[in-house]
């Protein structure tokens, strides 16, 4: 069940798009990236959705990057805590099932996309990537 349908009514309403960033193509070792998505505008949530066929792979890794002018990209970084002061750190995402993810990110900037990396043996493996904008 997608998380799309268990959310409230006006969510819905406020859905500004779904599109797909990657078809379904094979992935490489290398990282590839998506299309880009602008998301300027009154939008203050993406739903990533990759839909990934294993194959012979161990998963595949995803990195998310953003931009406010669509030439500098920043990777998402996650905020911790040590207890002494603040840090930031990339924070690739790796998947190794192919059961279905759906993966919610707060946004406040223009420009989205992810990219792609296989993480070992690729035989017979492929990525579809699809997002949705919205504000919550």
């Amino acid at each position: 069940m997608s998380l799309l349908e268990n959310l409230p009514e006006t969510f819905m309403n406020k859905r500004i798009m779904t599109k797909t960033i990657r078809k379904d193509a094979i992935l490489t070792l290398l990282e590839v990236d998506s299309d880009i998505v602008d998301i300027s505008g009154n939008v203050n949530q993406i739903l990533i959705t990759p839909t990934f066929t294993k194959g012979s792979s161990d998963g595949v890794i995803l990195r998310v990057y953003f931009s406010t002018d669509n030439t500098n990209w920043k990777m998402l970084s996650i905020r911790s805590n040590d207890g002494t002061y603040d840090s930031y750190a990339e924070n690739p995402i790796l998947i190794t099932t192919e059961e279905p993810i759906e993966i919610p990110i707060p946004v406040k900037t223009g420009y989205v996309k992810v990219s792609a990396q296989g993480t070992t043996d690729i035989t017979n493996t492929s990525l579809q990537l699809d997002i949705t904008v919205g504000n919550v």
